[in-house]
């Protein structure tokens, strides 16, 4: 059985080896996003990507790390993951999508 450390670990360096080719990046609010967040921040290139999260503790995570295109989807927030949720949240996620697509 695969501790969580481990876990952890195996992520990261799947995380890493993925940033080396990012140019944008959605994060969603999850237990290991806000890791992935950290790993984000130290990366050399990273104040190049447009990040999209629906995670506010992300978002304010790696914009006082001084990442300045850190996009908050809209809606509504649930207190207890202080994730952005609902159909405002679905809209500007296809919004944003749409325009990621279109730098392709």
């Amino acid at each position: 059985m695969e501790t969580k450390a481990k876990h952890i670990r195996k992520r990261r360096r799947a995380a890493k080896k993925a940033l080396k080719t990012a140019l944008a990046l959605l994060l969603a609010a999850a237990v290991l996003a806000g890791t992935l967040a950290d790993l984000i921040a130290e990366q050399p290139h990273a104040r190049q990507w447009s990040i999209v999260t629906n995670s506010l503790p992300i978002a304010l995570n790696l914009a006082t790390k001084g990442l300045s295109e850190v996009q908050l989807l809209g809606g509504s927030v649930r207190a207890i993951t202080q994730a952005v949720v609902g159909d405002t949240a679905l809209r500007t996620l296809a919004e944003r999508l749409e325009y990621l697509r279109s730098l392709a």
